[in-house]
């Protein structure tokens, strides 16, 4: 995210307070110099230290000018140290709040350390005041890049090709490109892009790889149609209920709608039952401006020859800070063979958000009301807080979750309905990409303590899963999935269990 502003940040070794008229006190003078001499010589840590001690014994002296102040920042920023640079800016802007640049710089150092909703913040403070301050155009479309708005990322930076041909918007927008697919267009930018200085060879290196390695294994251009064919799974419990799943559907992605198809077969056993359903499904999903979206769709399940309809509706809302989510549904369980013998159906109505408190650290609340057919109903709620420990690749997250649900009554017709069910779980979440495979990995641990049919229980629970994406030309691509565990809401039947999943995906 920042190797591009080195030609910037050695600038330093030429400045010179002087310039200012200012005298330095003899003590900052001196560091500050041996902070140049080290930043010429590329000694970015020694560098680092040295202009770090002249901040520090010019607190009480200000002779330091801004400019001095923000390039020593720069430097120390560059050296890792995001800490003291956020805070020596900090101050700058604190001290003058109309400083425009110091602020574009804070908010640079802020991205660079992976806080891309505060860099947000700051560039979008100085754009209010000066909409077209280049410096905070450029960091605003360097956000936007990164937090995959690359549609408008890429109306900014073609707006600067116009008006000037630099190595650092082509490299962006070479990227943005990447990340939409349009790998002829990337290729071009390339190309045509040469670099002076030993840093853009590197960055032109760096390019060209992943245009190679993004071409041949992620699909990432816009598509239309999504067909799945085959999808299995097979699940087995405890309780000796096994279920196998065949399913297969299709996708059209249109530019004001999505259509989506989906027929699922299920053959369920166990020691005393045996039933087969079928489910055929179509949805339709609409964007609307200002990120706001409506799906809704209907469908027919025949549950060992009788028919019923099924149906559902959401309303979904994104920005950049949080999520919303309201939904409605009526289906009927296929899960297991008592289950479907019995003919279980559940009318569910769902509200759920998200909310980044940081750019690492992300609230959730998800609340469910269930009502099911043998008058029997649930009050379901869920709460977690996840922290985003690697943005990248590996990406790794820690979470933790607690759960509250609470049914009416125990109604024994084969689904868990425990009262009074409290969880508390901690996991971890990563996805690791090793040439056209990405993993996706997330096990977990915690408590949980309930009642029913009068039995009190306590346990402790653990638990995971594993997914293996592997593209196998840019256009297919086959899944496969494992997951398991003792947690008692695992699975709607409430036992220990394993559930193992295939499927193949043709995207054109």
């Amino acid at each position: 995210m920042k190797t591009h502003y080195l030609s910037y940040i050695l600038c330093l070794m030429f400045a010179s307070q002087s310039v200012f008229g200012v005298e330095l006190d003899s003590t900052v003078q001196e560091f500050k110099e041996q902070g140049d001499v080290s930043l010429q010589q590329n000694a970015l840590e020694q560098a680092s230290s040295y202009y770090l001690q002249a901040y520090n014994a010019d607190k009480l002296k200000h002779t330091l000018s801004a400019d001095t102040t923000r390039k020593m920042a720069l430097a120390i920023a560059w050296a890792k140290h995001y800490d003291d640079s956020i805070m020596m800016l900090k101050e700058l802007v604190r001290s003058n709040p109309n400083d425009d640049t110091s602020r574009t710089e804070l908010a640079r150092v802020l991205s660079w350390k992976g806080d891309l909703k505060g860099a947000n913040e700051q560039v979008q403070t100085v754009l209010n005041r000066a909409p077209q301050n280049k410096d905070a155009l450029k960091i605003k479309a360097d956000l936007l890049r990164w937090s995959g708005k690359n549609r408008e990322a890429v109306k900014i930076y073609q707006s600067f090709l116009l008006e000037e041909d630099q190595f650092d918007t082509r490299i962006g927008l070479a990227h943005t490109y990447i990340s939409l697919g349009e790998f002829e267009k990337a290729q071009e930018l390339f190309t045509s892009t040469t670099g002076t200085f030993p840093y853009q060879e590197k960055e032109l290196k760096e390019l060209k790889t992943r245009i190679e390695k993004e071409q041949k294994c992620y699909q990432k251009k816009s598509i239309r149609h999504e067909i799945t064919l085959p999808q299995i799974s097979y699940f087995k419990d405890t309780d000796t209920n096994e279920a196998t799943r065949l399913a297969g559907g299709y996708a059209y992605y249109g530019n004001n709608f999505t259509f989506r198809s989906l027929y699922q077969k299920t053959w369920a056993d166990s020691d005393t039952q045996k039933a087969q359903a079928d489910m055929i499904n179509f949805d339709l999903s609409i964007p609307f401006q200002n990120n706001w979206n409506v799906s809704f769709g209907v469908g027919m399940q025949d549950l060992n020859g009788a028919e019923k309809t099924i149906a559902h509706g959401s309303l979904s809302h994104n920005s950049e800070n949080y999520s919303l989510y309201a939904g409605l549904s009526k289906n009927y369980m296929t899960d297991t063979a008592q289950l479907i013998n019995n003919r279980i159906g559940v009318t569910t109505y769902t509200l759920a958000g998200t909310y980044s408190i940081t750019d690492r650290l992300i609230g959730s609340a998800n609340y469910d009301h269930r009502h099911y057919i043998d008058n029997n109903f649930a009050n379901d709620y869920l709460l977690g807080l996840r922290y985003r420990y690697l943005l990248d690749d590996p990406s790794l997250d820690f979470g933790y979750r607690i759960r509250y649900l609470n049914y009416d009554r125990q109604s024994g017709r084969g689904y868990f309905d425990p009262q009074n069910f409290l969880s508390h779980q901690f996991y971890l979440s990563g996805t690791k990409q090793i040439n056209c495979t990405t993993i996706t990995f997330e096990p977990y641990f915690g408590h949980q303590s309930y009642q029913r049919y009068a039995v009190d229980h306590n346990d402790l629970f653990y638990g995971g899963s594993i997914l293996v994406r592997q593209q196998i030309i840019s256009t297919i691509h086959a899944q496969f999935s494992v997951e398991g565990g003792n947690y008692a809401m695992g699975q709607v039947a409430g036992y220990n269990y394993y559930l193992v999943s295939g499927k193949f995906v043709f995207s054109f």
